[in-house]
């Protein structure tokens, strides 16, 4: 409710209300408006309820999305939503061409009845139904935009880094089909030691121009990452050796070789990146055998997991 204060509206929606009451304000507005307007209000799971519980009071333009709902829901109830500008908006009253339908705001509308939880928003009413298919059509914020406006040092990189390291400290290495919402992203970030991440950056490029592109930046870095500092640094280091007999230029070589169209697959990337800090750690010579091995060993393992 903090989000209402200082904000002067007449004939104010409040969770205190009856149902009816809170429907019969709304409708007013609804009624009210011959073009778009805008007004912050609360949005009660009652009138969320109402507006999602029968098609002829809502058009979707997509289909839904119980995982964002459910994410919606937690922030709901953890009291993590604010008012941030974004708008849920009505259609054109009966008496003015429409019927009065909720346009855009599904998802937060169900969010809000299954967290019981109430959330003040800017509405907007007076929109004609014609504009509904363009709605959403623009393109969609990449996590790298949501990094450059919070100002993150390096933002395409990291904001990609980022899912790397989460997909490479979970259950499945080799998940590259995770997903996740921007704020996802933003709160894994904040979860990371930023320092240590930006301080990695001008060693992964290194190793990623060393690699002649067959490693790129973002998983490098987020490999590094994942390592002990210490070994890490050293780690870096030694892939970064020119001698003809180290492990660098040996690992460097065998992608080159497993490249197709010019491109190496991601996993085959982690597999290299791990045999060969399995080959420092054991303090033995990181051979082409000893990567293929490692790689038929993978594809049998895929293999077994697709059988079962």
């Amino acid at each position: 409710m903090s989000d209402l204060e200082n904000i002067v509206t007449p004939d104010l929606i409040t969770a205190e209300l009856p149902l009816a009451d809170q429907l019969e304000r709304l409708q007013r507005r609804i009624n009210a408006a011959t073009r778009p307007t805008a007004e912050v209000l609360l949005i009660t799971d009652g009138i969320a309820g109402y507006y999602t519980d029968k098609d002829e009071r809502h058009l979707t333009n997509r289909n839904t999305r119980n995982d964002k709902i459910a994410k919606f829901a937690t922030s709901m109830k953890a009291g993590n939503w604010c008012l941030n500008g974004q708008t849920i908006i009505f259609e054109l009253g009966v008496g003015n061409g429409g019927q009065g339908r909720l346009l855009d705001g599904w998802h937060r509308f169900r969010a809000s009845l299954r967290a019981k939880t109430p959330f003040v928003t800017m509405v907007v009413f007076g929109v004609e139904a014609s504009a509904f298919k363009f709605m959403d059509s623009g393109t969609a914020r990449t996590v790298g935009d949501v990094f450059k406006i919070g100002d993150v040092a390096n933002p395409g990189m990291t904001a990609q880094a980022t899912r790397w390291i989460k997909i490479l400290t979970s259950r499945n290495r080799f998940d590259r089909g995770m997903r996740w919402e921007n704020s996802d992203a933003l709160a894994f970030f904040d979860s990371l030691d930023k320092k240590r991440l930006a301080a990695l950056v001008p060693l992964a490029r290194a190793i990623a121009k060393a690699s002649g592109k067959t490693l790129p930046k973002p998983q490098v870095l987020a490999y590094l990452y994942t390592l002990k500092p210490d070994f890490a640094e050293r780690f870096g280091e030694r892939l970064l050796v020119t001698r003809s007999t180290s492990d660098g230029p040996t690992m460097f070589k065998w992608l080159v070789n497993r490249a197709s169209m010019g491109r190496v697959h991601e996993n085959v990337r982690t597999i290299a990146l791990d045999t060969a800090v399995k080959a420092m750690q054991q303090r033995t010579g990181l051979t082409h055998r000893a990567l293929g091995q490692a790689l038929t060993a993978y594809l049998d393992r895929e293999s077994d997991r697709r059988r079962k």
